[in-house]
């Protein structure tokens, strides 16, 4: 008998005409495409109704062949098809250039809509190119201004693609996605330039590192692509550039049919896009093979019969996990040894191992039919015909499939400084209290023109601050948000505001001291080390690991295998990677015989850990059991005895699991999630339970470098600040409230059964936009969920949420940021002109978390006028998908706000009083009292040497900026620091002018003079006088001045005279000096 797959050959090869196949199944189409693509000599395309399934087609083919097909990706929602911009748009350029090379062997996989959305034209695009060489002559103002008459966005520092900043003799640019290449015709990943201009000659290109703006790196040529895409009249279609000779594939072709109509309706300006009778017809000019799940060929002449069947005969009910697992295995085997080939596909090596040590628990062997591969299949199928079973791992093991593709990731160093002041920002000066920045002035003193912050206190006092004294003024931010009030100028308050903070962070700091004493001196138990089975454990983790993971991971096994118990605290966002690590400890904790509870503030989380501890587990010995409001009270009791015996390995529980009657045989490790969450009643019961059980508590606010410095001795932290590998861009739209748009916007997500937040922050109006929704749906479940209701409500209307239950949820921003909701991929944001930058960006991280393509709409009042701020705003957070310095920077605002849940409240109100910055200074100072380190600080130098350096406004012109070397000059701690700020500005704004050299080398003497305990340096007549503090030894001075010729006189122990004429009291001359003696 003829397999499917010879019949298919045979009827290619016998003429024209389509081949209907129906009987298909799961993965079918994807091996048929790639068995086809092995035996024939043309290119095949395979095309599906869904974005979804092409996508996990692609993945599917690659792990049946050993090549990777080439994928066109569609646009979800309305998109300008001549914006180059955006990762959507670079897959399909670099699509559109290579369908026309795509020959035997080759794979191509598409959506209907993909093929719906017309194609840009290659060639045109590389038409259009300004291209840019080492040695070419082009006026920069000319090339600025072919920039911004090709879509380039004019700013100061290039952050996203399609924008270009200008710098005296220095151009950034940043191209469309795929639009640079180098010399070497790399192209595969867009990275932004820097050219630096001689005069009108090009004298380098390099590229820029987006974390630091710094650049790296020479290349000798670029190609800059338009942002605006050549679209030929009509649009080119796939059709119009792949071979005549090609095979198509349609999966679904009646579904496909009704997904495009329902798409098209829906896309603003359907015209221009390409209708399913069109493609269709198309599609029958070349070979065409229709596979469908269900119907009849309706008398076709090509019919086939595939006779794919679900593998879902391969699965039991009975018994525990492990135990159908372990069936499930031993039906293939015997499927294998019967002469049926058996694909098992697993996601990692470590799967692989523990599949095969599975079946070898069974059996002395592995079938030879039986082939285990590394490798993604969504859904499994069966043929009779073919004598083929193809499987997924997490189809045996139960597990829910959940396909995540590693995202290309910038590294981020962090933005450690927060000296991002605009005019109008709120500032905190060490010495005076909280001002509002006015800008900056230049002042003239003794002829010597000195910029300086103007800063305006209560009553209208205003203080002008030399910017050499710019580490006594930092940005305020409280922990709530809030407008301080601002001090008053030579009143006592603020120095008792101080006062007041620093004797409740003593306090805190003390406790926490003191809790430490206490469980070092309890002792603990230390776990075993990493064994075969924690190896294989993690090994089964499907990805691959970041960075702060790895560490982390690291910092939390050393600490339990060691018998002090462990109390750490891990930080960072939901899909950051924290309930793997927690699983990790669980893992080893139950490998050394001790039981792990794990504590969650709501019903919702426990069932979420649950299901993802349940599914992570699954292959293991190891029994996990639930404790919450939804367990019945005789189940509950049944568990409560089974963990008293030692039979139950992991209880998750909520705050249930602090009650009175709970016992644990043996308890090993506790895991707190979101511990600041937890009532004060329930925190002293946590206190009793921490004196000797290892603690990992896990808390999904962030926390800000600056804190995590401060708090070091005080408690262990581990951070997850790496982004998630899977986290795909959200397709971000703004627009006016409307009615009719809202309709369709929540349309589009119902119609493909997903779930939708529509987030409305006035409690007061949320029930009548609630009522209103219900009447645009009154099919639709919709339920309101705010801060001000009932905890229970709140909880329940979350819960429904979470289980399918309610189809839309009109919420405030409670929508809580520990919680996973993957099926909820559209949030509509009213009034989004409210919200801040970062705020808006944490809000749209609610959705696009796993694999469907979400989208957040951000709606404006249709009459009220938005300010200039909002619109640049929303403007940033519509265009940008990936997290810049910008965004860096308004999350670290939002991370230092959130920085009161690690706290408490108490903290985060002196946080409010004093400032964040302030007030993580004044915790490191209570650390070092506490532990007695009496270390005096070094003396802050003062420089009157009548003569000042600044920089000048025409080689920085952004105050911005201009501040922030500033800054970085006075905060610098080593010279290296003040060697790579030197290296930046050239970089980034072209040779230093002598002043900016002058501003450098006086830090530079700043730094040194104050190792050596000299707290001023003054001109005095002839000479320069040094004054020493009285901590410095008089060695230092002999030291010092041993390295000059120059007459040196001791006027008393700490005050020593250098002899310089006045004809050697230019700047460059006492500089020279101070560099000479200093060693600098």
């Amino acid at each position: 008998m003829n397999s499917c797959e010879e019949k298919i050959i045979e009827a290619l090869s016998s003429g024209t005409g389509r081949i209907v196949c129906t009987g298909s199944w799961g993965a079918y189409p994807s091996w048929l495409a790639s068995r086809l693509s092995e035996r024939l000599s043309r290119a095949i395309l395979i095309v599906h109704p869904h974005i979804e399934d092409s996508d996990c087609a692609a993945d599917e083919i690659h792990s049946f062949s050993s090549r990777r097909p080439l994928y066109l990706p569609a646009w979800e929602g309305e998109q300008d098809l001549s914006d180059s911009v955006g990762e959507t748009a670079a897959e399909r350029l670099k699509a559109a250039a290579k369908i026309p090379e795509l020959s035997g062997g080759d794979v191509m996989c598409a959506s209907v809509q993909a093929l719906s959305q017309p194609l840009p034209d290659p060639e045109g695009l590389e038409k259009d190119a300004l291209s840019i060489a080492c040695g070419k002559s082009i006026e920069p103002e000319l090339a600025a201004s072919w920039l911004a008459d090709q879509g380039y966005e004019p700013c100061e520092a290039v952050d996203a693609p399609g924008e270009f900043a200008k710098r005296g003799g220095i151009l950034d640019i940043y191209p469309p996605a795929a639009g640079i290449t180098d010399t070497q015709g790399h192209s595969e990943k867009t990275r932004p330039v820097r050219i630096e201009f001689f005069g009108d000659e090009v004298e380098t290109i390099r590229y820029i590192n987006l974390d630091n703006q710094t650049s790296e790196g020479e290349i000798q040529k670029a190609e800059i692509y338009s942002r605006i895409q050549p679209m030929p009249e009509g649009g080119l279609s796939v059709f119009d550039l792949i071979s005549e000779e090609a095979v198509i594939i349609f999966a679904e072709p009646a579904e496909a049919g009704e997904v495009l109509q329902a798409y098209l309706s829906r896309a603003e300006g359907s015209g221009k896009y390409f209708t399913f009778s069109e493609i269709y017809k198309a599609a029958s000019r070349l070979r065409l093979i229709e596979v469908s799940r269900f119907g009849s060929a309706g008398g076709e002449e090509n019919h086939i019969q595939l006779c794919a069947e679900s593998i879902e005969k391969y699965k039991t009910e009975a018994g525990s996990a492990l135990e159908k697992s372990q069936q499930a295995l031993a039906k293939l085997c015997e499927k294998a040894e019967s002469g049926e080939q058996v694909l098992l596909y697993c996601e990692s090596a470590g799967q692989i191992k523990r599949t095969k040590q599975l079946i070898l628990s069974q059996r002395n062997f592995v079938p030879e039919n039986l082939q285990i591969n590394i490798g993604y299949v969504r859904e499994g199928f069966s043929s009779r015909q073919e004598g083929l079973i193809v499987i997924g791992h997490h189809e045996i093991f139960a597990r829910e499939f959940v396909r995540r593709r590693a995202a290309r990731i910038r590294s981020s160093a962090g933005v450690h400084s927060l000296s991002d002041l605009t005019s109008g920002d709120f500032v905190v000066h060490i010495t005076n209290g909280i001002a509002i920045y006015r800008g900056t002035k230049i002042i003239e003193q003794n002829d010597c023109p000195r910029e300086h912050m103007i800063l305006e206190f209560a009553d209208d006092a205003k203080i002008f601050v030399p910017v050499e004294n710019i580490s006594l003024v930092h940005k305020y931010i409280g922990s709530g948000g809030m407008k301080p009030s601002l001090s008053r100028l030579g009143g006592k308050r603020w120095f008792n505001q101080k006062k007041k903070a620093y004797d409740a962070v003593m306090d805190m700091a003390s406790e926490m001291l003191e809790l430490q004493a206490k469980r070092k001196e309890a002792g603990g138990f230390a776990f075993s080390q990493d064994c075969d089975w924690q190896r294989e454990f993690e090994d089964a983790f499907p990805y691959q690991e970041t960075a702060d993971q790895i560490k982390a991971i690291e910092q939390i096994k050393a600490d339990m295998q060691t018998a002090k118990p462990m109390e750490r605290l891990l930080c960072g966002d939901v899909g950051y990677g924290k309930t793997e690590i927690a699983m990790r400890g669980a893992f080893k904790a139950v490998l050394s015989g001790k039981q792990t509870a794990l504590l969650a503030p709501t019903t919702i989380l426990t069932l979420q850990h649950a299901n993802t501890f349940r599914n992570r587990f699954a292959g293991y010995p190891v029994r996990i059991e639930v404790l919450n409001r939804f367990v019945s009270p005789g189940r509950a009791k049944e568990i409560i005895a089974e963990s008293r015996a030692g039979r139950i390995d992991i209880l998750i529980g909520t705050h249930r699991l602090l009650s009175n009657d709970i016992a644990f045989a043996d308890l090993g490790l506790l895991i707190i999630d979101e511990e600041q969450r937890f009532g004060v009643e329930h925190k002293e019961k946590l206190k009793k339970l921490k004196v000797n059980v290892d603690i990992l508590s896990l808390s999904a606010t962030p926390i800000p470098r600056t804190l995590h410095m401060s708090l070091m001795g005080l408690r262990d932290i581990s951070t997850l600040s790496t982004p998630p590998l899977d986290r795909r861009s959200v397709a971000t739209s703004i627009h006016r409230y409307d009615s009719s748009l809202i309709k369709q916007i929540i349309s589009r997500e119902l119609a493909r059964e997903g779930q939708v937040f529509f987030l409305h922050n006035i409690v007061k109006t949320i029930d009548k936009t609630a009522n209103h929704l219900r009447e645009l749906f009154p099919d639709s479940n919709i339920a309101a969920a705010h801060g001000q209701m009932h905890k229970k409500k709140l909880e329940k209307a979350m819960l429904d949420f979470a289980m399918k239950k309610i189809d839309i949820l009109v919420c405030s921003t409670i929508i809580e940021s520990g919680i996973d909701i993957p099926n909820a991929n559209t949030i509509v944001i009213n009034n989004a002109d409210r919200f801040g930058l970062a705020q808006l960006h944490q809000l749209r991280g609610r959705v696009g978390r796993f694999k469907r393509k979400a989208r957040a709409e951000l709606l404006i009042p249709p009459d009220r006028p938005i300010t200039p701020v909002a619109a640049r705003r929303l403007k940033a957070i519509e265009e940008y998908s990936e997290l810049g310095a910008g965004f860096k920077i308004a999350l670290r605002d939002l991370e230092i706000r959130g920085a009161g849940n690690i706290l408490g409240a108490e903290q985060s109100g002196h946080i409010d009083t004093v400032g964040y910055e302030l007030y993580c200074q004044m915790l490191k100072n209570a650390v070092k009292q506490l532990k007695g380190d009496h270390t005096l600080p070094k003396p802050e130098t003062s420089l009157d040497l009548g003569f000042t350096a600044h920089i000048p406004k025409n080689y920085i012109p952004s105050d911005k900026q201009r501040l922030g070397a500033y800054r970085k000059a006075a905060e610098a701690e080593t010279l290296e620091d003040l060697k790579l700020l030197e290296k930046e500005l050239k970089d980034l704004f072209g040779a230093l002018p002598e002043q900016v050299v002058w501003l450098i080398d006086l830090a530079k003497i700043k730094l040194r003079a104050s190792e050596n305990l000299i707290e001023r340096i003054r001109a005095e007549g002839k000479d320069l006088v040094f004054s020493f503090s009285p901590q410095a030894e008089d060695s230092k001075a002999a030291d010092i001045f041993s390295r000059t010729s120059r007459r040196v006189t001791a006027v008393d122990k700490k005050t020593v005279h250098v002899r310089l004429s006045k004809n050697h009291f230019e700047p460059p001359t006492v500089l020279s000096f101070l560099r000479k003696i200093f060693v600098c």
